[in-house]
C-alpha cells in the first residue's frame, strides 16, 4: 500500500475519531440516542476505511490496520449493528411481516432486559448502561469496546501522524 493512500487514510481515521468524541459528547449531554447513531456511523467507516466494505479489502488494508496496531479481533469490525440502525427502515418492514404480537419496543435505557417477554423482534434499540452493551433484535455489541478502541485508534494516529 502506497505511503501517500495511507497517509490520506490516516488524515480521514483521525476526523472519524474526532467526530466519534463529538458523539460521546451528545451523549452525554442527554441527546443519547442522536450520540449513539452518530458513534455507530462514525466507528462503521472506520472499520470500513481499515477492512472495506464488508471486509472485501481486508487484504490491501492490512499495511494500514499494521501502521495503527489494529487486529482482526477489533471490535469495529462486526457492522451488524451499524447495519440495523442504517436499514431501519428495511428492519420496520421485517418486524411488520415477521412479528407474531407487533409489541414495539424502542429507545430503552436499563438493565436487560428492559421489558421482560418481549420477543427480539419486537426490541428495538435499548442500550444497558451497566454492561454497555447495545442491543437491537437480540443483537448486542459492546459499545465501551468500540469507544475504548476508537479511543485507542485516535491515539495511534495522532502519533504515526506527528512522525511523518
Amino acid at each position: 500500500m502506497d505511503q501517500h493512500l495511507i497517509w490520506a487514510f490516516h488524515y480521514q481515521i483521525k476526523h472519524q475519531c474526532h467526530y466519534a468524541d463529538l458523539a460521546l459528547k451528545a451523549i452525554g449531554e442527554d441527546q443519547f440516542w442522536f450520540g449513539v447513531q452518530s458513534l455507530l456511523t462514525c466507528a462503521a467507516n472506520i472499520s470500513k476505511m481499515l477492512w472495506g466494505q464488508g471486509g472485501k479489502l481486508s487484504k490491501e488494508r492490512a499495511p494500514l490496520r499494521i501502521t495503527l496496531g489494529v487486529g482482526d479481533n477489533s471490535p469495529l469490525r462486526p457492522t451488524t449493528m451499524r447495519n440495523h440502525y442504517e436499514h431501519i427502515d428495511e428492519r420496520l418492514d421485517e418486524w411488520w411481516r415477521d412479528s407474531k404480537r407487533r409489541n414495539f419496543a424502542d429507545e430503552n435505557i436499563g438493565p436487560a432486559p428492559v421489558i421482560a417477554g418481549i420477543d427480539d423482534i419486537d426490541s428495538f434499540r435499548a442500550f444497558d448502561p451497566r454492561s454497555g452493551l447495545l442491543q437491537f433484535w437480540g443483537d448486542t455489541f459492546d459499545l465501551r469496546a468500540v469507544v475504548n478502541e476508537i479511543g485507542r485508534i485516535h491515539s495511534a494516529v495522532d502519533l504515526v501522524m506527528k512522525r511523518g
